[in-house]
């Protein structure tokens, strides 16, 4: 679905977003909407919640240890 979408010319735009941060991990939470052009051309959008987990690095900045772009969405597979 991503891979059509950003071939696509696909548009993101994060609607909110929310950290819950503990010991040097963080749980990053947002509401975010994809504008993109279906294989007809159609524009449509899908509104999600991506849940993605960082782990603090030694020296600064984060890593992402899991990514999910779907959010609870992915129950619905």
């Amino acid at each position: 679905f991503f891979e059509l979408a950003m071939k696509s010319g696909a548009s993101a735009k994060q609607l909110k977003t929310h950290v819950i941060e503990a010991d040097g991990v963080a749980l990053f939470l947002s509401r975010w909407l994809l504008e993109y052009k279906d294989p007809s051309g159609v524009v449509s959008s899908r509104e999600l919640v991506a849940t993605t987990v960082f782990r603090e690095q030694q020296g600064g900045g984060w890593k992402v240890l899991i990514d999910n772009s779907f959010g609870p969405r992915v129950l619905e597979v």
